[in-house]
């Protein structure tokens, strides 16, 4: 049981996954044991992560398959990972083949969320890909732009129910639920792919539902900043620009976040900078210039550059049953007897 959530975003892409385990008992009479002790999302290569729900034995003796064989695969300094084109139909054969080898003549479920960034042809900006293969046969599914998709027990959880539809622009303000969590704050049509992190781990961290952690681990994937932007200097500054420009910036306080809106009407933003241009030129050639230095900014960036990676453990106020989470079966195995847990009795579900 465990619940893996990937997320792609206008200026990148984010995936989660909690850290429980579930060994349930061959002898069903018997309750199911929970540890905080499992690395679900793994790096595979320095541009491609993979997160796992399902079977942990197969999981996990698949994904260490995977990484020894991206090094043979992407050996030279320039080789990257990559779905696309005539890799997709090879890497659904390779993770068939390698599944079967592990499964043997069972087919436990297991469900496999990639996420990676890639340049498709002779364009050099980067893009971020996410999707997640099914077994035993692997069909997959893509997540476009703006999309967000999810794998795991979690998936019945009703908080986290309601935390993926906000994130996708629907929200039920007449629901109890969504009041508890979010309040009277509406869903935005867009996020960035650190908010949807930050929300993802920060409500469902809240949330209580067995099988899943409240404990997560994240990587996030995001396109550099402008070259010479500081944060702290330039985003106060820009906020102040798209204020006088008739943008409405307004924070909101969820269960567990805050979020920073700018709510924009074309319309109304045309006629405010017609009206600066004609009654105040003073104060329309000074935002001419902030907008013009913000526009030279974004022009002069590096588009070749890669997404910055940020790896992160979230612990929550959920203790952890392992000094270092299990990356290996072979760890888990080794947990497991240290438990007093007999491999031979019990199974492993994430």
């Amino acid at each position: 049981m465990t619940w893996v959530v990937a997320a792609n975003a206008f200026n990148g892409a984010t995936c989660i996954a909690d850290v429980q385990v579930t060994f349930p008992f061959k002898d069903k009479t018997r309750t199911p044991r929970y540890f905080n002790c499992v690395r679900k999302l793994h790096k595979l290569w320095k541009n491609a992560y993979v997160a796992f729900s399902g079977d942990v034995r197969t999981g996990l003796l698949l994904i260490e398959d995977l990484k020894r064989d991206c090094v043979a695969w992407y050996a030279q300094e320039d080789h990257y990972f990559s779905l696309e084109g005539e890799n997709l139909p090879t890497f659904q054969k390779w993770l068939g083949q390698t599944y079967r080898r592990h499964a043997g003549t069972e087919d436990p479920e297991l469900q496999l969320m990639f996420l990676w960034n890639y340049q498709e042809g002779e364009d050099v900006h980067w893009k971020t890909g996410v999707r997640r293969f099914l077994s035993p046969d692997f069909r997959f599914s893509g997540t476009g732009p703006l999309q967000v998709d999810q794998c795991g027990s979690g998936l019945r959880a009703p908080e986290f129910q309601m935390l993926s539809a906000f994130l996708q622009g629907r929200g039920q303000a007449d629901d109890p639920l969504y009041r508890l969590m979010f309040g009277n704050v509406s869903p935005a049509n867009l996020y960035t792919a650190k908010k949807i992190r930050n929300l993802l781990v920060r409500e469902a961290s809240r949330a209580s539902f067995l099988g899943v952690s409240r404990a997560f681990t994240s990587v996030l994937l995001e396109s550099p900043p402008p070259d010479g932007w500081v944060e702290n200097r330039d985003f106060p500054m820009f906020v102040q620009m798209l204020k006088k420009l008739g943008v409405q910036p307004a924070e909101h306080q969820t269960r567990a976040d805050v979020l920073l809106t700018f709510a924009m009407d074309i319309a109304a933003i045309n006629e405010r900078v017609q009206s600066l241009r004609e009654v105040y030129p003073q104060q329309f050639y000074e935002l001419s210039s902030i907008f013009t230095e913000f526009a030279l900014k974004s022009m002069n960036r590096d588009w070749s550059a890669p997404h910055s990676v940020e790896e992160q453990f979230h612990p929550g106020e959920e203790a952890l049953h392992s000094a270092k989470l299990c990356e290996t079966w072979e760890q888990i195995r080794r947990f497991m007897i240290g438990k007093g847990l007999n491999p031979h009795a019990m199974s492993a579900i994430a």
